[in-house]
């Protein structure tokens, strides 16, 4: 069995549990083909490309749950972008979009 371990930092608990779980159960035929991705390398790549025209971000809520917001915060400061934290539903979106504005009308950068 493979076990395609891909997904943002949300994924890694849980497939590092299937793969704690595998071990305890003493599974032979268990193997993990991971992919891993870390949000803000990704965030910072986008910025430093050259023809960048980003002013901001809706930053993943899932993932702030579980690696918390201080990785964003530099990006916020270094780059100049608001990166406002929110969720998946449609108010929580809406909402997002309108904190990022505002953070932009009144020049700031926060996260």
């Amino acid at each position: 069995m493979v076990f395609f371990a891909i997904g943002f930092e949300t994924t890694a608990p849980p497939n590092a549990m299937a793969v704690w779980m595998a071990r305890k159960r003493r599974l032979t035929n268990f193997s993990v083909l991971v992919s891993h991705v870390l949000v803000p390398p990704m965030m910072t790549a986008l910025l430093q490309a050259p023809d960048n025209r980003v002013q901001g971000f809706l930053g993943p809520g899932h993932v702030c749950a579980v690696m918390g917001v201080s990785e964003y915060e530099p990006i916020s400061r270094d780059y100049g972008v608001p990166i406002v934290i929110t969720g998946f539903e449609p108010l929580d979106l809406l909402e997002g979009v309108l904190r990022t504005v505002q953070q932009l009308e009144a020049g700031k950068a926060e996260s």
